[in-house]
């Protein structure tokens, strides 16, 4: 330490230890700073620990081209921001790991490091989340931005023959290399389409089935014809093909925006302006019938349609997101166009044709939007979520089956391509009887739905490859065998990761509608009690009035509704419970029976029925309350059943952590000596403060500060012995 430091440090110290009250508060303070501090940065020794394992592990598996291992890197940069942001609690605990006894400071010490661990791993599992999302994001956008070059390049393609030659030619060499700048672009939209769809989840999925959207749509062999028909002037093929490339990239759009959860609520959008045009057209239609050619306002009603077209327009460009729609709308806006001609000509009868043509044009693309609407719709009861279970368990057991034979063929494949062939074809029969377990009413999810295509893509080739014997074609026969292995893996663990959680939100739903039934089934017995009870109560006395009897008839209907809907509900699931409920309606179908003969009895003369009513209520009271504890003790069981389906699952996780752990647990002596050793540089700093107080000339406030650190140091050894 410098002169001029020393003297700074002794000037501060002066004025803040002019007392000993002072010296001994300050010192709090700065005992309270100080673990602060520590807390800090004992935080990021943790953190930066478990990110030095993760980018360990990744390096010594060459995984270091991953993503994660760059956003790991990052963090591991960015570790202050990270330990200010996200670990506030956990310095919290730090903090109370360097007080009160050694018990409890251990204790805090070890949450710390769990939470460490927890906050570290859940943020890294947020930023390949979002890694994700952002990569579909980007491909849209790429997407966008090849449709808007190509359609700015077939504008151009198609007013080439009106021009001058000179211009023609100029613009044609042009137009050429914008189309090979699309070529470009789109070759690299390719390679990260592939790159994602080895990735797991909807996001994987959904670029596999762009790059299949790519290849049905032929979009790169359009691409090569329109250059080709551009460097030959045949510009209308060019047109024609540069066309072709952007109903295939709007198809890939379509996917890449369903993948993003966007397109449900473009469908609404576009849904609603449908539903607004058709209304439109419906009134003008009828304006037309009614109006006479010669009428004033007739000229109003060209005006109208007129406008309609326009709106047709828009609507046109609304829908270019929605490929499937593109012939209906065309059709709509001829219709619209003939039946703006024929008001013209005051032709009413086909004009009102021609209307009802673009009525019937809007209401299909109605349907075609309202369809895909409700294939997004994700809410399913517990017997439909019991149903996929079960389906999706089909799927697995075939898989699986596929997966021992795929290992079979790989093996088989270098040295007997017969052999292998045949178990080859084999498999693919095995994913055939894996995809029909699709249905129209049931279609698989569709990210195991297009894993199982690639998986039989791969199958297919892998087919054509071990067709030809040729000794030098082992290697490739080899790797065919291989890809088509990796298919299937995908395919499978796509399945389970599927199937585990539909089996936990199957047992989700079941909980909650078992305590909804339950609840509703408590409020019918208690309205039965009510029931019994007015009717015991007219029993013994005058009877029962007309409308009274109405009322209480009317009651028991709806109780029985109640019981009916319920039963049919919990068929399914508690089929005993359901037949309660079947036996149960019979007493509230005799009570409602009494209650209709007192209506026609009223007074005196229906205290006899009100008294049947009553025990015929009081006994479906007891019947529904039985139903409704039933019901309570299944949506226990079904609790327990899902707290265990959750456990296996976290127990599956934590095999998978366990490598990390164990890697964590061989610094754990390290690490908790880190208190002792933190401890003892706070010991250190307080003697270097005494010694500088002392060498101010300020001996009382350096036994002042002694003292204090004495007492603290007592007290902890008292709260140790108090243990």
């Amino acid at each position: 330490m410098t002169r001029t430091c020393a003297g700074f440090i002794a000037v501060a110290l002066l004025g803040l230890f002019a007392s000993q009250g002072w010296a001994v508060e300050t010192d709090a303070l700065r005992q309270k700073q100080a673990a602060q501090e520590k807390a800090r940065l004992l935080t990021r020794e943790l953190v930066s620990g478990i990110l030095d394992i993760q980018v360990r592990q990744l390096e010594e598996n060459g995984l270091t081209q991953l993503p994660i291992y760059g956003e790991i890197r990052q963090m591991r940069v960015n570790i202050n921001e990270l330990v200010d942001a996200e670990m506030r609690d956990v310095v919290e605990l730090l903090v109370k790991a360097q007080e009160g006894s050694q018990t409890e400071r251990i204790e805090n010490f070890t949450k710390a490091r769990e939470s460490v661990r927890q906050v570290v791993m859940t943020l890294m599992a947020e930023r390949q989340k979002l890694l994700k999302r952002l990569q579909i994001a980007r491909l849209s956008a790429q997407v966008r931005q090849l449709i808007q070059m190509e359609t700015a390049a077939m504008t151009t393609t198609r007013s080439l023959d009106e021009l001058p030659a000179a211009d023609r030619e100029r613009l044609t060499l042009l137009t050429i290399q914008d189309q090979r700048d699309v070529k470009a672009l789109f070759l690299v939209l390719v390679e990260t389409l592939a790159d994602v769809s080895t990735w797991g989840g909807p996001a994987g999925a959904g670029a596999a089935d762009g790059l299949r959207i790519l290849t049905t749509a032929q979009v790169g062999g359009e691409l090569d014809l329109a250059d080709n028909h551009l460097a030959s002037a045949n510009h209308a093929d060019a047109a024609a093909s540069q066309l072709a490339v952007i109903r295939g990239l709007r198809l890939l759009l379509d996917k890449l925006e369903e993948t993003q959860g966007l397109i449900s609520s473009d469908r609404e959008a576009a849904l609603k302006m449908v539903r607004e045009m058709i209304e439109k057209q419906e009134k003008l239609k009828e304006q037309t019938e009614k109006t006479s050619p010669e009428d004033p306002k007739f000229e109003e009603l060209v005006d109208q349609q007129s406008e309609l077209n326009q709106e047709l327009g828009k609507l046109a460009e609304t829908l270019a997101e929605f490929p499937s729609t593109e012939t209906l709308v065309e059709q709509a806006k001829a219709a619209a166009f003939e039946a703006t001609a024929e008001l013209f000509d005051r032709e009413t009868e086909t004009a009102a044709a021609e209307q009802s043509k673009v009525i019937g044009n809007l209401a299909q693309i109605e349907a075609e939007l309202q369809s895909g609407i409700e294939a997004d719709s994700t809410d399913k009861s517990a017997a439909e979520l019991a149903a996929e279970v079960e389906q999706l368990e089909k799927v697995q057991e075939q898989l699986e089956q596929a997966a021992e034979q795929q290992a079979a063929a790989t093996e088989k494949a270098a040295e007997a391509a017969a052999a292998a062939k045949q178990q080859e074809e084999q498999v693919g029969k095995t994913l055939e009887q894996a995809a029909a377990q699709a249905t129209e009413e049931a279609p698989l999810p569709a990210a195991i739905e297009s894993r199982l295509a690639d998986a039989q893509a791969a199958v297919e080739e892998a087919t054509a490859a071990l067709a030809d014997a040729a000794p030098e074609k082992a290697e490739a026969r080899e790797e065919a065998a291989m890809s088509a292995t990796e298919a299937i893996q995908r395919a499978l663990a796509e399945t389970e990761a599927r199937l585990a959680d539909t089996r936990r939100r199957q047992k989700a739903v079941e909980v909650g509608e078992l305590a909804r039934a339950a609840e509703a089934l408590e409020r019918a017995a208690a309205a039965e009690r009510e029931i019994a009870a007015d009717a015991m109560q007219a029993a013994e006395s005058d009877g029962l009035a007309a409308a009274e009897a109405q009322q209480l008839a009317a009651d028991q209907a709806d109780v029985a509704e109640v019981a009916k809907k319920i039963a049919e509900g919990v068929k399914q699931a508690t089929p005993e419970v359901s037949q309660q409920l079947d036996e149960a309606v019979k007493p509230i179908e005799a009570a409602q029976q009494q209650l209709a003969a007192a209506e026609q009895t009223p007074g005196e003369p229906s205290k006899a029925a009100a008294k049947q009513a009553a025990e015929a209520a009081k006994q479906a009271a007891a019947q529904l309350e039985k139903s409704a504890a039933d019901l309570r003790s299944q949506a226990g069981e079904a609790a327990k059943q899902l707290a265990q389906i959750a456990d296996e699952q976290l127990q599956e996780v934590a095999a998978v952590r366990k490598p990390v752990d164990e890697a964590l647990a061989t610094a754990e002596a390290a690490t908790t000596d880190a208190l002792g050793q933190l401890q003892n540089a706070l010991d250190n700093v307080k003697q270097a403060q005494q010694n500088q107080l002392r060498a101010a000339g300020k001996q009382a406030a350096a036994e002042a500060m002694q003292q204090a650190d004495q007492v603290g140091k007592l007290a902890a050894k008292q709260d140790a012995a108090n243990e």
